[in-house]
């Protein structure tokens, strides 16, 4: 019996001319997972979702030779092979059935839908704050270039408090409002989505992280295979260190993982900045959930006074103060300082123990997420299995 098919097929959206930067850097869809050693790529079915879609979803290959971006695997400029960090097939649990409703196929339809939802979310966000920055640059230029001006003079008249001269704006305005309601619109979707996956009981249970955070990591941490059309989940990384690298997270040579300009070392990089957005939004998503501050009578926060309101926020707050002493050994020492800040701007022992604190944090919850995801999927394999076995299911080629 053939796998379950996905309704929703995602393919590698078109790659960007700057794609050479760094390859392995697929901001999208379009990295496949490692195929086994010494034979093809198959369906790697191990995990929620990973189902086979239509081979006619599958991007077409470039020259022999010349992979293209998002391939099995990546060759830089040494003649290395960089895997994209999925599990081969072959280490991999099949299911035991191909059935609809065994609880393996049945998400593979959810996930793919997840995947182009999100990915239309992203498309009109950047759409809408494109128009609110040419609106204000309009602002500016009917202020005589007052930027303070020009500000106010957009938010008046997107509150309904323009004068004459605003009315000029409503073209823009009429657009940034409807895409604020199709935003709106599609948070909900995400989230009513979300909730029929199995690790959104997981998620519930984590202060702070929402319906479209996680609809965030499944957009940005899913992957689809070319050769195959089979969805790649983040169930399906060989390790959890794998996850790090794809959201921006890894440590690279005993540094952190960021853009460069050595073309060599972008491909061992694989930096994509808003992968890596994501899960920093996630963090601070649940930092400002799980940290409070003692406040005074009237309403003004007690400085040191922070307490944890959840098991990340306890990891935060430990983790950060245990980086501010780092922080304010290397402030001291000008040697360091240059080291560390690798640019012209002031080195600051609070701002830079924050973000490490951050970093560490967001790295703990990923890793939470992915034993978590393998854990529920692992769950409904033998879920399946005991499926087959009641009914006397079989497969048949």
């Amino acid at each position: 019996m053939t796998a379950p098919t996905s309704a929703f097929r995602l393919v590698p959206e078109p790659v960007s001319p700057d794609w050479h930067r760094t390859p392995l850097q697929a901001r999208d869809i379009g990295k496949p997972s490692a195929q086994a050693e010494g034979g093809e790529a198959s369906a790697c079915p191990n995990s929620i979702g990973a189902t086979p879609l239509p081979k006619s979803s599958s991007r077409k290959r470039g020259a022999v030779g010349s992979p293209a971006p998002g391939d099995a695997h990546q060759v830089s400029a040494t003649g290395r092979k960089k895997s994209t960090g999925h599990l081969s097939c072959e280490n991999q649990a099949k299911p035991a059935s191909g059935n609809s409703g065994d609880g393996v196929g049945d998400h593979a339809d959810l996930i793919a839908e997840i995947v182009q939802s999100w990915r239309q979310r992203v498309r009109w966000l950047k759409a809408k704050n494109a128009l609110v920055l040419q609106a204000k640059a309009f602002c500016r230029a009917m202020r005589d270039g007052d930027k303070a001006a020009g500000t106010k003079m957009f938010d008046d008249a997107k509150a309904g408090n323009a004068p004459l001269d605003g009315i000029a704006l409503e073209p823009f305005l009429q657009s940034i409002e409807i895409f604020e309601g199709r935003l709106s619109a599609q948070n909900k979707h995400l989230e009513k989505l979300v909730r029929q996956l199995p690790i959104h009981a997981w998620m519930k249970t984590v202060k702070g992280f929402g319906g479209v955070s996680l609809a965030a990591m499944i957009g940005d941490a899913t992957t689809i295979d070319p050769e195959t059309g089979a969805i790649l989940d983040i169930g399906t990384y060989k390790s959890v260190s794998a996850l790090w690298k794809r959201m921006g997270l890894a440590v690279i040579d005993g540094g952190r993982q960021r853009k460069v300009a050595d073309a060599e070392l972008a491909l061992i990089h694989g930096y994509s900045p808003s992968r890596r957005s994501t899960a920093w939004n996630l963090a601070r998503s649940i930092i400002k959930a799980q940290i409070r501050a003692d406040k005074t009578g009237d309403g003004e926060k007690i400085k040191g006074s922070n307490h944890a309101l959840g098991p990340y926020g306890e990891f935060y707050i430990a983790e950060k103060a245990r980086q501010m002493a780092i922080c304010e050994v290397i402030a001291a020492d000008p040697d360091l300082v240059k080291k560390y800040t690798r640019t012209a701007k002031k080195y600051s022992a609070k701002a830079h123990a924050n973000n490490r604190a951050m970093r560490h944090m967001a790295k703990r919850l990923l890793r939470d997420l992915y034993l978590e995801w393998r854990r529920v999927s692992l769950r409904h394999e033998e879920h399946a299995t005991q499926l087959v076995s009641a009914r006397g299911d079989t497969n048949h080629a």
